[in-house]
């Protein structure tokens, strides 16, 4: 706004509008609901843009296992490694929803001609819904993937429902030439073959169900 008479520019904003942008990344096509939105914390701050440099931000770090206990599973003809049993028991964890991280996302709005900018953040702790098992080869990853389908099996069998076509089967899907390498750690692992293998070929893929 423009003050001729007493030679006055007043610069007016609204932080909440920039506070939704960057919280709308959080939420957007998520279906989740108001609830949800409400657990967003929001915060913004004007930062001169001689002195913004680059963001900071936090040193990540790759997570591991080595901070949980071993984990045991019953069935398995050889026991697990420490570093099996541990990373077994963070994959519990996380299909138990125990597991959270930091989701976090930014909106920045310059303020031209003045030299300033305005910055919103919202952010969210999330359970984590996944992850990779990254290990170097020969290392069991097989071994322990199969240790959790057997941790897993009886409450899958419990969950499946023809009606709501809901299976207790887990879809694994491979290289062809890794195929037949998880039908034999399957049976090398088990004491009693209680994993049935369904192999189904499309096309270069192969894919099987576990059940």
């Amino acid at each position: 706004m423009v003050d001729k008479a007493r030679g006055k520019l007043t610069l007016s904003m609204n932080p909440s509008v920039a506070a939704h942008h960057a919280a709308s990344y959080l939420v957007r096509g998520r279906a989740l609901g108001d609830d949800y939105a409400k657990t967003l914390q929001v915060d913004y701050c004007l930062s001169e843009l001689s002195s913004m440099g680059e963001p900071n931000t936090k040193e990540f770090r790759v997570p591991n296992s080595d901070a949980y206990e071993e984990a045991s599973v019953d069935g398995l003809q050889l026991p697990l490694y420490t570093r099996q049993a541990k990373a077994l028991h963070r994959m519990q964890a996380i299909e138990k929803g125990d597991v959270h991280f930091s989701e976090e996302e930014r909106s920045e709005h310059l303020l031209h001609g003045i030299g300033w900018c305005l910055i919103a953040r919202a952010a969210k702790k999330s359970r984590l819904r996944g992850g990779v098992l990254g290990d170097a080869i020969g290392s069991g990853k097989t071994v322990v993937t199969i240790a959790l389908i057997l941790c897993g099996i009886d409450k899958a069998h419990t969950n499946r429902s023809i009606s709501d076509r809901r299976s207790s089967a887990t879809l694994i899907v491979v290289p062809p030439g890794l195929v037949k390498q998880w039908d034999d750690e399957r049976k090398v692992c088990m004491h009693i073959i209680c994993l049935r293998f369904f192999f189904l070929f499309i096309m270069i893929l192969k894919m099987f169900f576990v059940q």
